[in-house]
């Protein structure tokens, strides 16, 4: 049993750091943290005996509880599913689990919830868990079969999350026309989590999961609580370090959590930022979303006010919103690249898509210059940015200390973007001269993978985006 954990709760400090992360958590909306990870982890094939670690374990989740914040693990088991058991037990899997889950509980009696990523799909579990013939089962027996051996793992001990992944609108589909036939059988205390679009977990640009409409037509509710997985801190879509927003998420799928009982959201976040950064702009409309419904446009308006007074809130969310579909092209071009068998575009139709981000680029910046310009008439004072040799500098009328304005953020984002799509290019057999009529790009933050991003010289403009939106 492996338990993932964040870098700050990892740190020497950690026990001065969780204050200041339950402080931050509650004022951008939120009573509950999920910890676990989305990555596949290494882990080991019995209970860990390092006493010291589960003590400093036991300390972290106890400060979270005292500062009213609900506990939602994600543990690693050490499932073997790659072979046959050697254990002379009849059920070695479940007796396995019922061990992990009462050594997990006995550390941990306060857990609000587990969740639990479904293996229904995996044949050997299916051998292990199901009393008939795999073969012959449904996945809506499957499915059921290991809800029920999991609830009597958990004993009532604590709520049950049990998310259904789908990588791709196919999975989804499949999901969805069969989810109804079992999730009245689900005890009282388990919940059916599901990503809210038709893909991965930070696939934005994908279509919305089939349940919604499923959900949205069905004449009956069902008592079965449902907890959608939304891509909310824009992981893979720059994670508050590009000029975007979430908003569109949060319009799509949050006025869908009704009639049906809904539970609220699982929120997929990277890091925790600071107050004032564009991550925290996300966040904090995102959670106030969640406790009483207003539009996303006017909860941006009254942060814009509190956190950035000095920027033209319309114009910035103009801009911003431009940047966001933007973004989501470039996502559709990224995965497509990924993984060309699963929808296979012509070098024409890529070309397309191509011409249609360096146009939105362009626009951008020419809204920027019309900006400038009517300022300039009404006597407003600019902060202005200059490259230099791939650093961004604060120009004289700039002070680098100061919060970065959108503008820079913007900066970033164009050069980023020609980054990426020239990254993409070859694999639609375009040549990276189709966008070398741009300006030359800098540095900017992420690579191809937007796995970890550049941090950027010491003292730069860039590293202040960057320290602003990981503040934990």
């Amino acid at each position: 049993l492996s338990i993932h954990l964040p870098d700050f709760m990892l740190a020497e400090d950690a026990n001065l750091l969780i204050p200041r992360f339950c402080k931050r958590l509650i004022e951008c909306g939120y009573n509950s943290i999920l910890i676990g990870s989305h990555h596949k982890c290494k882990v080991t094939s019995s209970p860990s005996t390092k006493i010291n670690a589960a003590d400093n374990l036991v300390a972290i989740f106890r400060q979270l509880n005292d500062h009213g914040i609900k506990i939602l693990l994600k543990p690693n088991f050490a499932v073997n599913l790659e072979g046959p058991s050697t254990s002379p037990s009849p059920y070695p899997l479940k007796i396995s689990l019922e061990r992990s889950f009462d050594f997990l509980y006995n550390l941990f009696p306060r857990i609000e919830a587990l969740f639990w990523e479904s293996l229904y799909l995996s044949p050997a579990f299916r051998n292990e868990v199901l009393t008939i013939d795999a073969s012959d089962a449904t996945d809506a027996e499957s499915a059921l079969a290991e809800v029920q051996m999991l609830e009597k793992c958990i004993q009532g001990r604590s709520k049950l999350i049990f998310y259904m992944p789908s990588n791709h609108h196919d999975e989804a589909l499949r999901q969805a026309r069969w989810i109804n036939k079992f999730i009245d059988d689900m005890g009282k205390n388990s919940i059916i989590s599901f990503n809210a679009v038709s893909g991965g977990h930070f696939d934005d640009h994908c279509s919305d999961h089939p349940l919604w409409e499923l959900l949205r037509i069905s004449p009956d509710t069902s008592s079965t609580a449902f907890l959608p997985v939304i891509n909310i801190g824009l992981i893979k879509q720059g994670e508050g370090l590009w000029p975007t927003t979430n908003f569109d998420l949060l319009d799509r799928f949050l006025p869908r959590c009704t009639r049906h009982r809904f539970e609220g959201i699982i929120g997929l976040i990277s890091h925790i930022p600071e107050s004032g950064s564009l991550l925290d702009c996300n966040l904090w409309v995102a959670g106030q979303t969640l406790w009483r419904y207003q539009p996303t446009s006017l909860l941006a308006e009254t942060w814009f006010k509190a956190f950035r007074p000095t920027e033209d809130v319309q114009f910035t969310l103009k801009v911003m919103k431009i940047a966001r579909t933007l973004s989501l092209d470039l996502s559709l071009l990224r995965s497509i690249a990924i993984n060309p068998e699963a929808a296979p575009v012509t070098a024409e139709e890529a070309k397309i898509y191509g011409e249609n981000i360096l146009t939105s680029l362009r626009l951008l910046k020419l809204f920027y210059e019309k900006e400038k310009n009517a300022k300039r008439k009404t006597g407003v004072k600019l902060n202005g940015i200059k490259l230099n040799r791939g650093q961004i500098n604060a120009s004289s009328d700039s002070d680098a200390n100061s919060r970065p304005s959108i503008k820079e953020y913007f900066t970033f984002f164009a050069h980023n973007v020609k980054q990426l799509l020239g990254s993409f290019l070859p694999a639609f057999n375009m040549p990276v001269s189709f966008i070398m009529g741009e300006e030359e790009y800098n540095i900017s933050f992420w690579n191809h993978d937007l796995e970890t991003p550049h941090r950027g010289h010491k003292n730069s403009i860039m590293e202040a985006i960057y320290l602003e939106n990981r503040y934990l």
